[in-house]
């Protein structure tokens, strides 16, 4: 009697050892496979911290997905849609940056910020080192019939800087400069550079302004992007400014400013 029970305690001791072991061998699937490929679920509301945006990224369920796709692309899911990442024609981002979506006038548009995303209803941020970050639908019926291909977006932009449809009241606000002390921004180069799957504006520049407090002319080095959603044919730019004391971030902004184009998506339905 006493083996027969002691034979039944050995046998639930192993069959729950061997289901331990089996869930640890199957992992949490919500984080990025060997392969280059992650997911992340875009919620309905927007995100106000890098650490939500984490914690939703970890929290997800992960759905099948194609291995045809070279890069990001969206995927419904159980609950709302899901970024699904693929990199197969670049580095493997799926761990760098925080994804943040944007809307745009008929569609949303999801991007990966270096490391903070805006907060509220912004389209500038911060990041965690000497750089600030701006992506923006550019909408502004003034000027949308001047605009001709993905490289004229940010030129034309320029030749209005007074519209909401460009950087130039973002960027004074970031910077608090109200009345006429505003930015002016210049593109001292432009080209046509396929960024991703979205052919793209290329844009150097420099945004300048005077210190408020200082008096001091501030001559801000900026690199960036823009080009036309797929799914509604709008166009949207992201730049990245070099904000530090010797301006020493040219590369840096430059790789940011790629990185973000690769990892961008848009919805194919209008909404």
């Amino acid at each position: 009697m006493k083996r027969r029970n002691l034979t039944k305690r050995i046998a639930v001791i192993a069959m729950t050892t061997a289901m331990a072991l089996g869930l640890i061998a199957c992992g949490n699937k919500s984080k990025t496979s060997g392969d280059g490929e992650g997911v992340t679920q875009v919620s309905s509301t927007t995100q106000s911290s890098k650490e939500e945006t984490q914690a939703s990224a970890e929290n997800n369920e992960v759905q099948e997905s194609s291995s045809e796709y070279d890069w990001p692309y969206m995927e419904k899911g159980t609950i709302g849609y899901y970024v699904v990442e693929s990199y197969k024609k670049c580095e493997d981002l799926t761990k760098w940056g925080n994804y943040q979506r944007i809307r745009t006038d008929k569609s949303w548009v999801y991007i990966k910020f270096p490391s903070l995303i805006p907060t509220g209803h912004n389209y500038v941020a911060y990041q965690s080192d000497d750089t600030v970050v701006i992506f923006a639908p550019s909408i502004s019926e003034a000027f949308a019939d001047e605009i001709t291909d993905a490289e004229s977006i940010l030129n034309v932009a320029m030749n209005h800087q007074d519209d909401y449809g460009t950087p130039v009241p973002w960027m004074s606000s970031y910077w608090h400069l109200y009345g006429d002390d505003k930015v002016t921004m210049t593109i001292d180069s432009s080209s046509t550079e396929t960024v991703g799957h979205y052919e793209c504006g290329h844009y150097t520049g420099t945004a300048t302004y005077t210190d408020e407090r200082s008096g001091e002319e501030k001559n801000i080095p900026f690199a960036g992007y823009a080009t036309f959603t797929k799914g509604t044919n709008e166009p949207i730019y992201w730049l990245v400014f070099d904000v530090s004391e010797d301006k020493s971030l040219g590369a840096t902004i430059e790789d940011y400013a790629k990185k973000m184009g690769y990892t961008l998506v848009d919805d194919p339905d209008e909404r």
